[in-house]
């Protein structure tokens, strides 16, 4: 390409086409620039600029050719392989690249824009150039994972280089590595693949099974047939001891729930747990019998019991309070978007949040403070607990302000006592420091003065000041208080 001269340029792109690296660079990384600027861009010195250039999607062939020309920047290997990766190259620029410089990047071949009809020969042609196996297996699951060029050719690429390995290996890479296969075509490759299997006399690999289960676009129908083909001691494999993949929004059958229920809810605590989460997790609408309701419930994990939950399958039954305490009693190990999931769905009820205001993790307390259905009660009580996380959601829950002078009045009577304790310990050094004898001789004049002092250093005053700071303790004295401590109180005030 000739040298972009820069009275070429157009007037509002010159100043940062002459500007700093910076300024270039961010030049060189806006969409939808004269090709003209690009081409100027793609001559300049700078390795960074460079660069970028190199990841535009809107490149030409010419402008691939001058980032490509040798002796351009110190470090050609690096601006090749950001080309080499650069996907929206179009079919021109590719066959350029992998001409001139061979296959320095094996990503090139998932380049959506290379052209159907030449695909599997350019994939062929690289393949026979390298020696190296590991090579060729990087060129193998680049090619297959092209989610542009159509399942038909990438099927069809199958057949021709099966040679390099086993058809259900290369299967396998191919529903593993590309997410634009269609169901039909996966349905197409199991058959294809369980065919050749069984003439074989051989095991479908679990890799393959999972590879073909856990893709976004395999059909539910297909699942359930892989499902209800496995032999038994494949059941407990797969799904015992978790070893299977299966896509997330995947919606067992009936039959399918049955058969894990029946072969899987045995043996080890393991399997057995596995195996209830994955029905739980998978089972959708699907109505359950007593039977395995019964055992989903007595495994007690809280990943099984709230999925039965989000299912609805345990909505109005004497299993779903169950289920609900069996998550509680866990609530040591809740996240919080569980017990948000809970709390929503009114699943909590007043008797789980006053047990659990007391419990010892602050998280779980702080939960109960969050709660918009928490007894006041236990709101006063979280709203001066002694952690600062949870005193903080309890005076920020909506509720507060029926329990704020309560609070704040206890607050103040504990402070209150704190002082008073001060007083009761202060007086006790005095009683303790002074001769009784000479405290009568020097101290006649002052006698009711002593009587305060002594009557502040009883233990009486003592056990009255830790009755009062509690609020329990407080709240009975409302309702009598002893001949006693009346004395007391009209001795002292």
């Amino acid at each position: 390409m000739d040298k972009i001269q820069i009275k070429q340029i157009p007037a509002e792109y010159l100043a940062r086409v002459k500007g700093k690296v910076l300024d270039r660079v961010g030049l060189a990384s806006k969409a939808e620039l004269p090709e003209i600027v690009v081409s100027r861009l793609a001559q300049d010195r700078s390795m960074s600029v460079l660069m970028e250039v190199a990841s535009r999607n809107d490149l030409t062939l010419e402008q691939v050719k001058t980032l490509n020309e040798p002796s351009r920047v110190v470090s050609m290997y690096d601006l090749r392989r950001r080309l080499f990766r650069n996907h929206d190259l179009s079919h021109e620029c590719v066959k350029y690249l992998i001409a001139e410089e061979g296959l320095v990047e094996s990503t090139i071949l998932a380049n959506p824009n290379i052209k159907a009809k030449e695909f599997i020969g350019i994939v062929k042609e690289q393949i026979e150039l390298e020696r190296s196996r590991y090579s060729v297996d990087r060129i193998i699951k680049s090619a297959l994972s092209n989610r542009g060029i159509g399942n038909t050719i990438l099927i069809a690429l199958l057949e021709h280089i099966k040679s390099e390995h086993q058809y259900e290996t290369l299967v396998e890479i191919l529903v593993t590595h590309n997410e634009s296969l269609t169901p039909r075509s996966i349905e197409w490759l199991w058959k294809q693949t369980n065919t050749r299997m069984k003439k074989k006399a051989l095991g479908i690999p679990t890799k393959l099974i999972s590879g073909v289960t856990a893709h976004r676009n395999c059909s539910d129908e297909l699942i359930n047939k892989i499902v209800l083909g496995l032999e038994p001691e494949y059941i407990v494999d797969l799904f015992g001891y978790a070893r299977m993949s299966i896509r997330e929004n995947y919606v067992a059958s009936r039959e399918v729930v049955e058969l894990l229920a029946s072969q899987g809810m045995t043996g080890p605590d393991q399997v057995i747990k596995n195996t209830s989460i994955f029905i739980a997790n998978h089972m959708g609408a699907v109505e359950l019998t007593d039977r395995i309701t019964q055992q989903l419930i007595s495994v007690r994990n809280k990943e099984v019991q709230l999925a039965l939950l989000k299912n609805g399958v345990l909505a109005g039954t004497s299993h779903e309070r169950e289920a609900v305490d069996i998550m509680v009693s866990d609530s040591d190990e809740l996240e919080r978007e569980e017990w948000k999931y809970l709390e929503d769905s009114n699943l909590i009820t007043e008797d789980h949040l006053v047990a659990l205001a007391s419990h010892r993790s602050w998280r779980v307390r702080q939960s109960v403070a969050e709660s918009t259905r928490v007894p006041l009660a236990q709101l006063e009580v979280l709203a001066d607990d002694d952690d600062s996380d949870v005193v903080r959601s309890a005076t920020q829950n909506g509720r507060y302000h029926l329990v704020k002078h309560s609070v704040e009045y206890q607050r103040r009577a504990e402070s209150n006592c704190e002082e008073m304790k001060r007083i009761h310990r202060g007086c006790s050094g005095v009683v303790a420091a002074v001769n009784a004898d000479s405290y009568a001789k020097d101290y006649a004049g002052f006698s009711e003065f002593g009587k305060a002092i002594e009557l502040l250093a009883s233990p009486e005053f003592s056990t009255f000041i830790e009755t009062f700071s509690h609020k329990d303790r407080r709240e009975l004295m409302k309702d009598g208080i002893d001949l006693d401590t009346l004395n007391l109180l009209s001795q002292f005030f």
